[in-house]
């Protein structure tokens, strides 16, 4: 009965632990695509920003990439500064930018969309500023 008993704390154990490392596997996953776009959207990288980027201003993608080639705004710097699990299919990303001694912060969502996580774009703009 103990040996039982014993086999099942241990089972229940690797059980927690599985899930545990599997939250932080896709937070990492999440945490390294918007890292990605993040210094795509620094040295103007078209490809790999509509790549990450789900932009809710555009029907499809080649139209997003066509706009995209027509902004002439350079952002130096962009960092995440938060990003939270909202739940298994979306998390949601601060990240701040500096743009000519200018820093402001955005909040993004990202959502598990067609087997991969697309930072959804273009919609109203969440900034403080600063």
């Amino acid at each position: 009965m103990k040996f039982k008993l014993l086999v099942m704390i241990i089972v229940i154990i690797n059980l927690i632990g599985c899930s545990e490392s599997k939250t932080l596997d896709t937070k990492e996953k999440v945490r390294e695509q918007v890292t990605a776009y993040l210094k795509a959207v620094e040295i103007k990288d078209i490809d790999t920003m509509v790549k990450y980027a789900d932009d809710l201003r555009f029907p499809d993608k080649i139209q997003q990439k066509s706009e995209y080639q027509t902004i002439s705004q350079k952002i130096d710097k962009a960092l995440i500064k938060d990003l939270r699990k909202i739940n298994d299919t979306e998390y949601s990303v601060t990240i701040t930018t500096e743009e000519n001694g200018k820093m402001d912060e955005f909040t993004f969502p990202i959502k598990y969309v067609d087997q991969d996580w697309r930072i959804i774009v273009g919609q109203e703009r969440n900034n403080t500023g600063k």
